[in-house]
């Protein structure tokens, strides 16, 4: 039988490196919402599969706080009924650096930070999300706004026999 660890609950972060005071402060990232990943799961000959995949459209439909203790244990216990009858709960307040291999299915309080390069793209998210807050609070968005977003109009000259004829063209 293979043995292996997956990470299923995921909560995007800021992390903010303070010089002077020589700290780093990890926060959950405002723009994206926590969501759960069971895609590994779901390749497995898993009884429960479509529970589980309904299960996972629940919890990334909805803003449950991962960071909130309680609530990460009840979503932990959902996913480990789903997954096998025989799952032992291992899940508790205290955090485990390397959790104990059992022989049945188990789930531990063992988080992990994935680090890597935010992309140069992820100023077009923000965008978005300004333009479209900007929207429902009744107002026009910008020009600006508009063609960071990638939605701009363009000005073509078109000649017509000698008559300079503009038209705009929504790209």
């Amino acid at each position: 039988m293979a043995q292996f660890t997956l990470q299923i609950f995921f909560t995007p972060l800021i992390l903010d490196f303070d010089a002077s005071k020589r700290t780093i402060e990890i926060n959950p990232d405002p723009m994206f919402r926590n969501f759960v990943e069971i895609t590994p799961v779901s390749e497995m000959d898993t009884p429960a599969e479509i529970d589980l995949d309904k299960w996972m459209g629940v919890v990334n439909s909805n803003s449950f706080d991962f960071w909130h203790l309680e609530t990460l244990k009840s979503q932990a216990n959902t996913f480990l009924n789903y997954l096998s009858p025989n799952a032992e709960d291992h899940f508790t307040d205290e955090i485990t650096t390397a959790p104990i291999i059992t022989e049945n299915t188990g789930i531990w309080n063992a988080p992990i930070i994935f680090v890597r390069k935010r992309t140069n793209s992820l100023w077009s998210k923000y965008a978005e999300t300004i333009k479209r807050d900007i929207e429902q609070n009744g107002a026009k968005s910008t020009e600006f706004i508009n063609d960071l977003v990638g939605e701009y109009k363009e000005e073509k000259e078109l000649t017509d026999l000698g008559e300079n004829k503009k038209e705009l063209r929504k790209e």
